[in-house]
């Protein structure tokens, strides 16, 4: 019987990976960071106006009070939700939501349709071409929304001042925006499907 063999009956050892210690810790830190913001400010989307403001009014819905008058909500003043059907009726915001719609029904069929013409693309080339490329992609998801945002306004706006021919602030260029961003999340979905089909992307293409 060889030595190397092994013995009957005996259990196979497990190796299981194990978080550094602290690292569970600052995970938690960090999406308290991230995310609790987010839910303070949905928390007091449903704040009563302060109790001064209360006070000085005398009619039957609360959200009738102008917001230069409703006093502290920085502090719980308790819960009410008629905040959100006075903004489906102020007419200042509904055709700023349309809008918002309307960009985005548009922007994610243009930015559909060139992702897969991407995607088509550099699954025909090199990898060692395909290589900046996909470091200017990845980049739409490695650098935060915000950062994405500023650079855009600050080239939209420079791009207005040389060449006058380019649109104004408004919907088009947040159209632009949003195709130019949306266009690199479409192609990475795309080429991840495109890997999943194997030797069957090259029968379409």
């Amino acid at each position: 019987m060889p030595s190397a063999a092994r013995r009957p009956g005996r259990p196979r050892r497990r190796f299981r990976l194990r978080a550094k210690p602290g690292f569970p810790a600052w995970a938690v830190v960090l999406f308290t960071f991230l995310y609790l913001p987010i839910l303070v400010m949905a928390a007091f989307a449903f704040n009563k106006p302060a109790a001064v403001a209360l006070s000085s009014y005398h009619g039957s819905n609360i959200c009738n009070i102008p917001p230069t008058q409703i006093g502290n909500i920085t502090v719980w003043n308790g819960a009410t939700t008629c905040w959100f059907s006075a903004g489906l009726h102020d007419p200042t915001y509904i055709p700023a939501i349309l809008t918002s719609l309307q960009i985005a029904a548009e922007a994610s069929v243009i930015a559909t349709v060139l992702g897969l013409c991407a995607a088509l693309a550099l699954a025909r080339m090199r990898p060692r071409a395909r290589a900046p490329f996909d470091s200017l992609v990845y980049l739409t998801l490695v650098v935060p929304e915000i950062v994405i945002a500023v650079a855009s306004l600050i080239f939209f706006v420079q791009a207005r001042n040389y060449f006058h021919a380019f649109p104004a602030l408004g919907k088009a260029t947040i159209f632009i925006g949003q195709v130019v961003f949306n266009a690199s999340v479409a192609m990475l979905i795309i080429r991840a499907r495109f890997v999943g089909m194997g030797d069957a992307l090259y029968l379409l293409i």
